[in-house]
Formats: C-alpha cells, sequence, structure tokens
C-alpha cells in the first residue's frame, strides 16, 4: 500500500501513519459462525456462533461457555489465551467449535490447522453437563472429565424445552393453572417462566432441565422479584429477588409487548411497546394456546442484568498456592468476564473465564495479600469490571491503564499522544481522499 506523498512529516503524524497501517492490516475478519460473546455462544444450529443465555436461545444447537484460541502467528493453535499479546503475529479468537476426532479432540479449535491432523473443527451442539467443565463445547464424556480425578459431566446435547404453562398469578387460584384470566378469580394468566431450583445455579432462568445442573428442576413460576436488580425476572423464593421480594403480581404484559403474557411490575418490565395490564374481569382474554415457540425468557442478551449477580458465590476447586495465577472454581455461575473476588480476605482481579477456570489473576490486590486457600473456601463477587484492564486501545504501542480511560504510549501516561495519534489518522485520511487514490475499505 503506498501512502500519499507528504513534505517533511512530523514524527507524529510519521508514527500516526504506521500506526494505522499496522492497525488495518491487522483488523480481524469474522469466520462464519464465529461466536461473537465472552459469555456464552450457541454451538451449532441456526444461531451458530450468536450469543446466548439458554439452550432455548439456539434452535438446532446448544449454549455453550465458549473457550479461547490463538489464530494465526507463531502460536497458530495455542489454547486458552487471555489476549492478543498471547498471540504474537495472531489474534486471540473465542470460539465455540472444539476439533472433533484425533489427539486434540474435544480442544477449541477455529479451522481445522488448529487440529493435530487437520481434523475437523466443529460446532456440534454438545456441551458438558455438570462437573468442573459445565458448559463447556465436548465431542464425548471423556472431554467433561478433569485431571487429577475432579468431578466430571456428561456430554450431551440439550433436553427438550418444558412445555409451556400458563398459571394464574395472584387471587384466589394463584398458581393454579388457566388458559384465560377468566380462569383466575381476581388475578390474571401468566405465562410461567422457568427457574432452576437449588445447587449452583439457584435462582437462575431456565427453559429446559439441562439449563440447570443434574438433578436440579427447573420449575415453572407465576411469581417475579418486584424490585432491585433482577426486578421482573422469574423467581421462587425472596433469596432469588436481592434487595426485593418475590410475589405474584396480579398483572401480565399486554399483547404487542415484547414479553408479552409474562408476569410484570410496571411497564418496564414487558420491553419494548411495554404495557402492563392488570386482569378486566368484563372482558375476558382470549385463550392463549401453547405454541411451539420457545418460552421467552429475560436475560442478559435481551437486556435485564443477569441473574442473582449480586449473590454470586462459589467455592475453590482445588488448593490454591500464594504463587497460583489461575483460579479454578466449583461453578462460574453469576461471575461476569472480569472483575474482583474475595477468599478469605484476600482480594484478586481476574480478567478472563475458560469454563471453571479463572485466568488473568492478578493476587493480592487492594491492600491485602497472597496466601494459601483450601480447596473448598468461600469465594465471592466483590467488583465488576467496567472498564478494560489491559489492551491496545485499538492502536498498536497504546496501552489501556485499568479503571482509567487515559491511555499510555510506551509506557508513559500520555492522554495527549493519544489524541495526537488520532489527529494524525484523520490528517492521513483526508490527504488520502484529496489525493483521488483512497477508497476506505475499513471502517473503525
Amino acid at each position: 500500500m503506498r501512502l500519499p506523498a507528504m513534505r517533511e512529516p512530523s514524527t507524529v503524524l510519521l508514527a500516526a501513519a504506521v500506526s494505522w497501517l499496522v492497525l488495518w492490516l491487522a483488523l480481524p475478519v469474522r469466520t462464519l459462525g464465529a461466536c461473537t460473546s465472552t459469555d456464552f455462544c450457541c454451538s451449532g444450529g441456526a444461531s451458530d456462533g450468536d450469543p446466548c443465555a439458554l439452550d432455548s436461545d439456539c434452535p438446532g444447537g446448544a449454549c455453550v461457555s465458549p473457550q479461547t484460541v490463538c489464530d494465526g502467528g507463531a502460536r497458530n493453535g495455542f489454547r486458552f489465551c487471555e489476549s492478543d499479546l498471547d498471540c504474537p503475529g495472531g489474534a486471540c479468537r473465542t470460539t465455540q467449535r472444539v476439533c472433533g476426532v484425533g489427539a486434540d479432540r474435544g480442544s477449541p479449535c477455529v479451522r481445522s490447522d488448529h487440529c493435530a491432523g487437520n481434523a475437523p473443527c466443529i460446532a456440534n451442539g454438545f456441551f458438558c453437563f455438570g462437573g468442573d467443565f459445565d458448559r463447556s463445547p465436548c465431542v464425548t464424556d471423556e472431554d467433561c472429565t478433569p485431571d487429577g480425578g475432579a468431578p466430571g459431566g456428561t456430554c450431551r446435547q440439550p433436553a427438550a424445552p418444558l412445555p409451556e404453562t400458563f398459571l394464574c398469578s395472584a387471587g384466589a387460584r394463584d398458581g393454579l393453572p388457566c388458559a384465560s384470566d377468566a380462569d383466575c378469580s381476581s388475578g390474571v394468566c401468566v405465562l410461567a417462566q422457568g427457574v432452576c431450583d437449588g445447587g449452583r445455579v439457584d435462582g437462575l432462568p431456565c427453559s429446559a432441565e439441562t439449563d440447570c445442573e443434574p438433578g436440579i428442576p427447573c420449575i415453572p413460576t407465576q411469581n417475579i422479584c418486584v424490585g432491585g436488580q433482577n426486578k421482573g425476572t422469574g423467581c421462587l423464593r425472596t433469596r432469588h429477588c436481592p434487595a426485593s421480594r418475590c410475589a405474584a403480581t396480579g398483572r401480565a404484559c399486554a399483547p404487542g409487548s415484547q414479553f408479552a403474557g409474562l408476569s410484570c411490575a410496571d411497564d418496564a418490565d414487558c420491553g419494548t411497546r411495554g404495557l402492563c395490564r392488570a386482569a378486566t374481569p368484563s372482558t375476558p382474554a382470549t385463550p392463549r394456546r401453547p405454541t411451539p415457540v420457545p418460552t421467552p425468557t429475560r436475560s442478559r442478551v435481551s437486556g435485564a442484568p443477569p441473574t442473582n449477580t449480586p449473590l454470586a458465590e462459589t467455592t475453590l476447586a482445588n488448593r490454591l498456592e500464594p504463587a497460583d495465577t489461575e483460579i479454578r472454581l466449583t461453578s462460574t455461575a453469576g461471575f461476569p468476564p472480569a472483575g474482583t473476588i474475595e477468599i478469605e480476605g484476600e482480594q484478586i482481579t481476574y480478567s478472563g473465564i475458560q469454563g471453571h477456570l479463572l485466568v488473568g489473576v492478578r493476587r493480592g490486590q487492594n491492600d491485602t495479600v497472597p496466601a494459601r486457600h483450601l480447596a473448598g473456601a468461600a469465594v465471592r463477587l466483590v467488583q465488576q469490571e467496567t472498564s478494560q484492564t489491559s489492551g491496545n486501545c485499538g492502536i498498536p504501542g497504546v496501552t489501556c491503564v485499568k479503571d482509567s480511560s487515559a491511555c499510555t504510549v510506551g509506557g508513559h501516561h500520555s492522554s495527549r499522544a493519544f489524541a495526537w495519534i488520532l489527529l494524525g489518522l484523520l490528517v492521513l485520511r483526508a490527504l488520502r481522499l484529496s489525493n483521488g487514490r483512497g477508497r476506505c475499505e475499513n471502517s473503525f
């Protein structure tokens, strides 16, 4: 690529031009069906690679916890990378795909050249159910059994969705089956939401038994959290509703609302075009019959906060030594992709989750001291990261600083230098356009 001629370019503009060129060459190209989320992605089916919260979001596939692999460069195929810095000359990709056969069977991949013998790299809709690798993509049960004798799971496809259930909300028939508001004396007939009852997934939304964990049922309910962070989401008990309560409201989202038929406390619970209505005894509602469409469930994908985020707690799966930089948990349900946890008084930050493993760990944060912690020690989330802990800010040589919107260039804090580089990019683009030969092929 030939750059337009410039008379006596300044050092800043030259650096900006080089940075822009490197960035343009390094811009990632999404592979068809590539995972676009660091939380959960569809594996297989029509929505392969799309973000999800439940298996019902993935028709013909499964909602799995993605893994990472280096794509290209000197470490092509290196697994469980944390950032592009782990992949010189390449990129750290999030993927729901695994090697289908051979020595790397069950290992994350983006393409077949990431698998021994160029074995097929597949998204098959199978996942580990239970165990330390719960929700990780898999091919056989062996892929769900950790080394060292830790609890394993079974490799399976999602269970069939539970049949749609309509229950009376409030009134004398609260909780009983119904077909219309006329069946619910002083109440309203609502489409029930599924909630996991117990275990490490207690209170999380579900649409099938496999959305919970082995031995934990998915219970349909007419109750919702009437306030707090989980407002509008299904619940079975008050402990599922931090800073609020679990109740039957006797109100439902009107037809035409995003969450039509679901229980609500007010219009805000009904999404776009939302209208939360009470029953009108003089005009009985038209009976709503079950349809093949999966039960709609509010989730982080639809914009509501993850259920039970304020109660994100678990235990250590293995003993943790003061020098360890990876932490295996018995469950990562409810934990955000990055944040701060506390174990027996020690605060620890992490920048990623791989299955049940916290990676990018920094020990002894916030004036605490790294210590030894035994398996079974309580782990709780104390802070969710809202800014990038490290990265390139989109421009080579510029690094984001934790908990700051500023950047450093060459290790020196300088938002002024960043502004100069952005200005240089704009000037360079203007010169290319005025020269008549430049055409933008990529947008920022």
